[in-house]
């Protein structure tokens, strides 16, 4: 296991260990990362949530719409899972025919 914290400077790792070996640090750090607050967790402090639909930042109480304003078409599509899928059963059947 490798322990991670981010803060403004960045990203901090401990050195990794077994926790299987050290069970008692284990226990330590995870009661540890449960005492943390946000902001010693590297959580974002500055914007803070107003029930399902608003959020409060800087003071500043904003809408979250149901909709989003952009989206993005996948990158994998049909076509490419059945030409994988075709071409993983026909290396299935060179294999088998070959023998």
């Amino acid at each position: 296991m490798r322990l991670w914290v981010f803060d403004r400077s960045g990203p901090y790792s401990s050195e990794k260990f077994d926790i299987h070996k050290e069970p008692e640090r284990f226990v330590h750090v995870i009661a540890g990362y449960e005492l943390m607050t946000d902001a010693e967790l590297g959580l974002n402090t500055f914007i803070t949530r107003d029930g399902d639909k608003y959020i409060v930042a800087q003071g500043v109480r904003i809408c979250l719409e149901d909709k989003p304003l952009a989206w993005h078409r996948p990158i994998v599509c049909l076509v490419i899972l059945y030409i994988s899928l075709f071409l993983s059963i026909g290396a299935l059947r060179c294999l088998f025919w070959s023998q």
